[in-house]
């Protein structure tokens, strides 16, 4: 998958739900499988970039908003090195 595609199940919901990232964050954040977890890891960093750039092209999205964002990248990186050692 190229940085610019996005999964496929998840393309309605993306442009309906501006909360959407936070749900592939916690699916990722949750997955015990390390080979899942990876697929969620990946796909929960698209849609925070996707989420990101809707909030600086539109000026959408609160400070607060763009706070966890910043700590859900944080924590994904952690988890997505973590689980690299099993």
């Amino acid at each position: 998958m190229r940085k610019t595609e996005m999964p496929s199940d998840s393309a309605e919901l993306r442009q309906t739900d501006p909360t959407y990232w936070k749900k592939l964050y916690k699916a990722a954040m949750l997955e015990s499988n390390v080979l899942r977890a990876n697929q969620r890891i990946e796909a929960a960093l698209w849609a925070i970039a996707q989420r990101s750039l809707e909030c600086e092209q539109d000026l959408a999205g609160s400070v607060e908003e763009r706070h966890e964002i910043a700590e859900a990248v944080s924590s994904l990186h952690y988890w997505k090195k973590f689980i690299s050692t099993y």
